[in-house]
């Protein structure tokens, strides 16, 4: 069981963290899903708690750094730097509407299940005050 909501956790994790939006919003689906069987049994919840003390399991930090995550000016893509004349800056799309919403999703149903997150979320200044 452990195994199967690690793998799950990884997936999505790894599209969450992804360049694109569109390969974010399928890690992003993946992991509610991941958070939705892992809800349905206390040892899930067990599981998926001490998967977050894991640090390439945790969830909030992945949410942060790429779907949460204020977007920056200075991003513009010249077509020196595509072309290899300039520094390459990594590609990224912004986050959409969609993206942001369902990382909202994921990182309640994260802190629902795991105080730790609601904790992780607070260093970050998402949440003021959980219950």
């Amino acid at each position: 069981m452990y195994r199967d909501l690690a793998q799950s956790l990884r997936c999505g994790l790894r599209d969450a963290a992804a360049g694109f939006s569109f390969l974010r919003l399928r890690g992003l689906r993946s992991l509610l899903r991941a958070l939705r069987s892992a809800a349905d049994a206390d040892a899930s919840v067990r599981l998926f708690r001490q998967s977050q003390a894991l640090r390439d399991l945790q969830v909030v930090p992945v949410l942060f750094e790429h779907s949460l995550r204020r977007a920056q000016d200075d991003a513009v893509v010249t077509v020196g730097q595509v072309l290899g004349i300039e520094p390459a800056v990594k590609l990224r799309n912004p986050a959409t509407d969609s993206e942001v919403a369902l990382a909202l999703r994921v990182l309640e149903g994260c802190c629902l299940l795991c105080q730790d997150c609601a904790a992780a979320s607070h260093r970050y200044n998402a949440v003021k005050l959980f219950f």
